[in-house]
């Protein structure tokens, strides 16, 4: 019967992933070997057991060759025991293919039966370098040898006529070394098998004839697996503009290049992309976006051997607030329109609400208001019913939580009130103790204002001041003859003021007395219009007074100004004023026959001053059609004023 030689590895690991060949062109392997611990078919066999080469217990065997041998059994004949001797090789620059770990011979001579073994172990240990990686490790594996044989001694086998042969056999897979990691690298050594010599084809089993013997290669293999695992980190989620670190320092295990590179997203800019850890700037995005890295480690010293892992950061859309600027700062006056210039955008191209406000300073009086044209709009009109300083505020809202505003400052300054037309309850004169009204509309555009209003009679009287709304009012009673002008002033809280003056009253004392008057004065510069630049003699003669009971004085008056041409004839009265050394009188009258004209005459009795002066004379006459004055002694001067035009020839006297 042949004989069952099973191998066995004290530890054995999963087949691993052999790798192509050039990644192991630099691996050197060596070993050695020795049989031990056979065991005997029968007790009495034991001492039929012989070893050698096997370290210091065991002689060296015989020729050296096998230099590891065990022998069995009792020699049925002259041949000899029955052996088993293996002979290690030296496997240089392997790759990744099966390589010759050592060759085992078996010399199946006919032994008697009960001497023959069961069993026994052969222990082969190994040193395999890589000198790429000028790392070397040492392991080694012992197999246990199962032996079943019948008695040999007969030539044949039962029902044969051939000698009976032996088999050896490996265990399916192989007979794995424990693995080794050195670096980035794991190693395993592995018996594959036999395999004759000259022969690929690997098999578990070894044949020996009786009475002859058997060669065959036990054969082996390394392999070696990357023990690379590229570690990106986690995904991230961040926010446009944020710092983001890519971290590779988790990738196992040492000596590693490292290779980032963007594979999807946003183009982004990495501050060093070979480095473990890198980072970036996460970009502005119009929505949220993925930017995905793969990171490729790489064996510093066998590059070919790289793994990848990618990342994901996921950058998230950030709304951006609006950028307001409410311009400015502005100034103007109260109740005017001041225009407001703002300024709004959004970075992320929002639809923006806007709503301008304001407030008012404490200078500003309480109750007053501010009215915008479109507070909406980004440039409205502001306009306020009060002065002061007021604050206005442009607020822009982008619908996504973005609300933005900026604050100006408008100083607007007092407007002062704006008088009407001062009018009087009547245009014709008065009599002393008669009473006139006067009324004046006023208008002011800072429409919170207060006002008061205050009256000058133009006779010495005290100003009469009264507070008053959209209009001034006075009556007062005039107790002296004369020409009054009376003045209106009303002024705001603000201390704005406008004044205006009304037509003149005339007041008449009946029984002042009258005046009258003849000669001839020398007709200044400018006086008659048509010709400014004439100058001459000029004839006049008067009259003026009140008849009994008359409420319109009575008289004549006539005045030639023969260098212009000028022939004037009065043709009615309207009123007579007498006060003093003055006498003052208004009517109609014709300039060369042609009516339409009026007149005032200005007399002054120079023997009824205080201090005796020349008698003085003013005549003024007007189109009444027009306004346009045709002559004026006094041009320019103030129809109350004192005439100022000496008399050449004769005299002015007032009566009474």
């Amino acid at each position: 019967m042949g004989n069952r030689l099973h191998l066995f590895a004290a530890s054995l690991t999963a087949a691993m992933v052999t790798v192509g060949a050039p990644a192991l062109a630099a691996i050197n392997v060596t070993n050695t070997g020795g049989f031990s611990d056979a065991t005997p078919a029968t007790s009495a066999s034991s001492s039929q057991l012989a070893y050698c080469g096997g370290g210091s217990s065991q002689p060296a065997c015989p020729g050296g060759t096998p230099p590891y041998q065990v022998k069995w059994g009792q020699p049925a004949g002259s041949g000899g025991q029955s052996a088993l001797g293996y002979t290690p090789h030296v496997a240089n620059d392997v790759g990744a293919d099966p390589f010759v770990i050592g060759t085992l011979k078996h010399t199946n001579l006919p032994i008697y039966g009960g001497t023959e073994i069961t069993s026994v172990k052969l222990r082969i240990a190994t040193t395999v370098a890589d000198t790429t990686r000028t790392v070397t490790f040492n392991d080694a594996v012992t197999f246990t040898l199962n032996v079943d044989e019948v008695p040999n001694e007969v030539s044949n086998c039962p029902g044969s006529a051939n000698p009976c042969p032996d088999f050896i056999r490996l265990p399916a897979g192989g007979v794995a070394f424990d693995p080794v990691d050195l670096g980035n690298m794991r190693y395993q050594l592995t018996l594959l098998g036999f395999r004759a010599p000259g022969s690929s084809v690997v098999q578990t089993t070894m044949t020996s004839q009786e009475g002859g013997s058997s060669t065959v290669e036990l054969v082996g293999q390394v392999t070696k697996q990357s023990l690379l695992d590229a570690d990106a980190g986690p995904d991230q989620a961040v926010d446009e503009g944020d710092a983001v670190t890519l971290d590779g320092t988790g990738s196992q295990v040492s000596g590693l290049d490292y290779t980032w590179t963007q594979t999807a997203g946003p183009t982004v800019t990495l501050s060093d992309p070979h480095a473990a850890q890198t980072t970036f700037t996460a970009p502005e995005v119009a929505s949220d976006q993925t930017v995905r890295f793969q990171l490729t480690v790489a064996d510093q010293l066998e590059p070919t051997y790289t793994d990848t892992d990618a990342v994901d950061v996921l950058i998230r859309q950030v709304n951006k607030a609006p950028v307001v600027s409410a311009g400015g700062p502005y100034s103007g006056a109260e109740g005017s329109p001041v225009a407001l210039i703002g300024t709004a955008t959004d970075g992320d191209h929002d639809p923006l609400t806007l709503a301008w406000t304001y407030t008012a300073g404490p200078d500003v009086d309480p109750g007053a208001t501010c009215t915008f044209s479109d507070a909406s709009a980004v440039d409205p009109i502001l306009t306020c019913t009060d002065d002061g300083t007021f604050q206005v505020r442009l607020s822009a809202d982008d619908g996504n939580g973005g609300v933005t505003s900026d604050a100006q400052t408008v100083m607007l300054t007092n407007a002062a009130p704006v008088l009407g037309t001062v009018s009087s309850s009547t245009s014709a004169p008065l009599g002393i103790g008669s009473a006139v009204t006067v009324t004046a509309p006023f208008t002011d555009a800072g429409t919170h204002d207060t006002h008061t209003c205050g009256v000058e009679w133009g006779d010495g009287s005290p100003v009469a001041s009264d507070s008053a709304t959209g209009q001034c009012t006075g009556s007062h009673t005039y107790a002296e003859a004369g020409i009054y002008t009376v003045t209106v002033t009303v002024t705001d809280d603000d201390g704005g003021t406008d004044t205006g003056e009304s037509s003149y009253v005339v007041v008449y004392d009946p029984s002042a007395g009258f005046v009258t008057g003849g000669g001839w004065i020398m007709s200044p510069r400018g006086a008659y219009t048509a010709a400014p630049d004439l100058t001459g003699k000029a004839n006049f003669g008067f009259v003026a007074k009140y008849k009994k009971g008359a409420s319109t004085p009575d008289g004549e008056t006539q005045f030639m100004f023969q260098a212009a041409g000028l022939d004037f004839h009065s043709t009615s009265y309207q009123w007579l004023v007498v006060a003093g050394a003055k006498a003052q009188y208004k009517g109609d009258g014709t300039v060369n026959g042609r009516s339409g004209y009026g007149f005032m005459l200005t007399a002054r009795d120079g023997d009824r001053a205080a201090t005796r002066t020349a008698d003085t004379l003013r005549l003024k006459i007007w189109d009444k059609s027009t306004g346009a004055v045709v002559y004026d002694n006094g041009l320019g001067a103030a129809d109350s004023a004192d005439p100022s035009t000496a008399l050449a020839n004769g005299s002015i006297v007032i009566h009474g």
